[in-house]
């Protein structure tokens, strides 16, 4: 135990091992003060930018004939997009999904298929 602080404090810089020295009680609170206005300032933008976003089914389908010809990287790009933007709640949202990891898959990106498949299994 001796030894391990001995090697400590040869290794350290004296400054490292001292105690820092407490901050003002008034500085602590304006500090704390600020935190919480802009806790509440950035609520109130969230808030603000949360907008409905409507879906155009054409995505899923440009997505779907994409895939279904063969052109794995853009039914990739077209499926990642719709579900960008659609919520979980959409008719084709889990279709999306199956199909964006069949389309990684091909494109030998076992790794983000296999995440893809866990969702949809997930959510079944």
């Amino acid at each position: 135990m001796k030894l391990s602080l001995l090697a400590m404090s040869l290794l350290l810089p004296a400054a490292a091992v001292a105690e820092a020295p407490a901050a003002p009680v008034e500085a602590q609170k304006k500090t704390q003060d600020d935190a919480k206005e802009q806790a509440s300032s950035t609520e109130e933008a969230q808030a603000e930018d949360v907008q409905e976003v409507e879906i155009d089914p054409k995505i899923f389908d440009d997505a779907l004939g994409d895939f279904y010809g063969k052109k794995y990287a853009d039914a990739a790009t077209g499926f990642w997009g719709y579900l960008k933007n659609a919520n979980a709640a959409d008719d084709n949202y889990e279709w999306s999904q199956f199909f964006l990891a069949e389309s990684l898959r091909e494109l030998g990106l076992t790794h983000a298929a296999v995440q893809y498949y866990y969702l949809v299994a997930k959510t079944r």
